[in-house]
């Protein structure tokens, strides 16, 4: 609908360069220092096509093979030796520059692109163009450059090529916009007595906040213009009323705002006057998987729209009881319907995060219960009607499945479970979910784990029903409680797929290193005057079950009578040995404390009186 000069680029990417090499007075660009060696870089300068997958979208054109002699590249760069290149002047060939004699080393290079005319429009006198001119250019980078780009480049042992992508990232802040309007001849023929007029505009893309508009008494083919605006991504919209009160007619697009360069178009307006919007498209509903939490989500609405001029969309979402065999109009009535203007209020728990439903949107996102089933429906609106609904293609769901440890303590893949956890999230699930339980042992403290009379448990069971779950298949939030052979009031411990580490099974000893003794009574004497240095060590637990590998580290604490204490910790796992200096110490009473800190978190206890003469 619209003739385009060149074909379209966006803020991101947008440049079709075919570059031509590099200038005279490459010697400027480095010091060669006392015989340290030299090298050269050729750098690639990358073409690029428009990234815009929308002709829809209003940029500033393509600079193209032909444009390159309205611009001024140049060269500046660091290395890594505090050695700098430029600014210098560079031409291109066959889309490369060459540097040579820079000193060795990892070089950063940046090469920024300058417009003529934005340059001499500062002063800058381009009449014979040299190196000496560069700084002058460059003083003016932020008002004249329009395109730049980065390369690291190690020249530390050889030669090297690289390449370098000019964007108009980073440059500028402000842009121009110049934009032609032709309105659509059947709208320009209305009658006159409706003393038609117009507005054109940039709006906030989010918000639709004003953002620069100029009015037009009566409506004809004219222009718009802006000398400044600060580069992004906003709406560019044309509103169309008239005196006796009917309208308005919208037409609206995306427009890109670059630094330093001027977004000039012709734009072909469609008929507007008493034309309803097209219907949007391909409405699609995707979990946010970075904004979950435990009773809410994020829904990222998307959908592909498809008119000039509608003023806003109107989307609805329905919360159902089950998943319905199909999805149409008879799922929506007033008794159910989420619209824009209650999502906003406090008494439903759906809102909108961020997104919006103004002319132009292509995306919306909102916060859902997880626990139960939505469908949902768009349309676009103007004044003169509204588009044909079209519905999400499948139910949006997710749900919970929640294991509740209540006053149990579980172990599994080595993290500490309790009170609970969510094991399980689900997002639009069409295969039952079985609740796993194979991997849990539950033992009842103190008891030999081996023996037959040991607590176990038989699985999971429904915290709200009572009976027991082997598989899941609806879409509620589930809340899974264990169960265990008998519900006498036990306090349950689990080490997962390991045995229990129970209290009083660690095998301490003391001494020294060549010479310990297992402290195999409650009490242990120990002579400072011969060995001032306490040697104490846990190398085994339980006789025929290797869980030194469940134990993390030990830490032991020698304590006084009077309160006092003195800490020394394993550094090593395997060994989980320490030492204490006795000659800090004095002789007397003391109690050794060792605590084996388990992977599952859990700490395994033991102690003896130690009497130090």
């Amino acid at each position: 609908m619209k003739n385009r000069k060149n074909s379209f680029v966006t803020l991101l990417a947008t440049v079709t360069l075919l570059f031509v090499g590099c200038s005279n007075g490459l010697n400027n660009f480095g010091t060669v220092k006392g015989g340290n060696a030299v090298r050269d870089v050729c750098i690639e300068l990358t073409n690029f096509a428009s990234s815009s997958s929308s002709a829809r979208t209003i940029a500033p054109d393509a600079i193209s093979k032909g444009d390159t002699a309205s611009y001024i590249f140049i060269a500046e760069g660091k290395n890594s030796r505090n050695s700098s290149i430029g600014p210098v002047i560079c031409n291109v060939s066959s889309g490369k520059i060459n540097l040579s004699s820079l000193e060795a080393g990892v070089w950063t290079i940046t090469i920024t692109m300058y417009e003529k005319t934005l340059l001499e429009a500062k002063g800058v006198d381009l009449t014979d163009v040299t190196d000496a001119t560069a700084t002058a250019i460059v003083d003016n980078k932020a008002t004249c450059a329009v395109l730049s780009g980065n390369a690291v480049v190690d020249l530390t042992k050889s030669n090297a090529t690289t390449s370098v992508t000019l964007t108009p990232d980073g440059i500028g802040t402000n842009g121009k916009v110049n934009l032609t309007l032709n309105f659509n001849e059947e709208d320009l023929n209305k009658p006159a007595s409706r003393g038609l007029k117009y507005v054109a505009g940039l709006y906030n893309k989010i918000n639709g906040e004003k953002i620069n508009a100029t009015e037009e008494a009566g409506l004809a083919n004219g222009t718009y213009s802006v000398d400044s605006v600060k580069k992004g991504l906003y709406t560019f919209k044309v509103t169309i009323t008239a005196i006796d009160g009917t309208g308005p007619w919208y037409y609206s697009d995306d427009i890109y705002i670059e630094g330093n360069r001027t977004t000039a178009e012709t734009i072909d307006l469609p008929k507007i006057i008493g034309e309803a919007p097209d219907a949007p498209e391909a409405l699609t509903a995707t979990l946010d998987t970075e904004n979950a939490e435990l009773c809410r989500y994020t829904a990222n609405f998307t959908w592909t729209r498809e008119s000039y001029n509608e003023s806003g969309f109107e989307l609805e979402i329905v919360e159902l009881d089950s998943i319905p065999a199909t999805i149409g109009e008879t799922l929506f009535d007033e008794s159910n319907i989420f619209t824009v203007e209650n999502f906003a209020s406090t008494e439903y728990p759906i809102y909108a995060k961020d997104g919006t439903l103004l002319a132009g949107s292509e995306g919306i996102n909102y916060y859902l219960e997880t626990g139960k089933i939505y469908v949902a429906r768009i349309r676009a609106v103007n004044y003169n009607g509204k588009s044909d609904w079209k519905y999400i293609e499948s139910i949006i769901n997710c749900y919970t499945v929640t294991y509740d440890f209540a006053g149990y303590k579980l172990i599994k893949e080595s993290e500490t479970l309790t009170p609970s956890i969510v094991e399980f999230v689900s997002y639009n699930a069409t295969t039952p979910y079985t609740p796993k339980y194979e991997d849990y042992d539950l033992y009842k403290t103190n008891d030999d784990p081996t023996s037959a009379d040991a607590i176990t448990w038989s699985g999971w069971k429904n915290r709200i029903a009572g009976t027991k779950v082997e598989s899941y298949t609806g879409f509620e939030n589930i809340v899974l409680t264990p169960m265990i052979n008998n519900y006498l009031d036990f306090e349950i411990e689990s080490a997962g797929t390991y045995k229990d580490l129970l209290e009083g099974n660690l095998n301490l000893y003391v001494g020294t290193a060549t010479d310990k003794t297992p402290a195999t009574t409650t009490t242990i004497e120990y002579n400072a005057t011969t060995a001032n240095t306490l040697y104490v060590a846990i190398e085994d637990f339980t006789d025929d079950d290797p869980v030194p590998a469940t134990v993390t580290k030990v830490d032991y604490t020698l304590k006084g009578v009077d309160g006092s204490a003195f800490y020394a910790t394993s550094s090593e796992s395997g060994t989980f040995e320490a030492t204490f200096d006795l000659s800090q110490i004095s002789a007397g009473d003391y109690t050794l404390y060792a605590e084996a800190k388990l992977t599952s978190g859990y700490v395994v206890t033991t102690q003896i009186q130690l009497v130090i003469k």
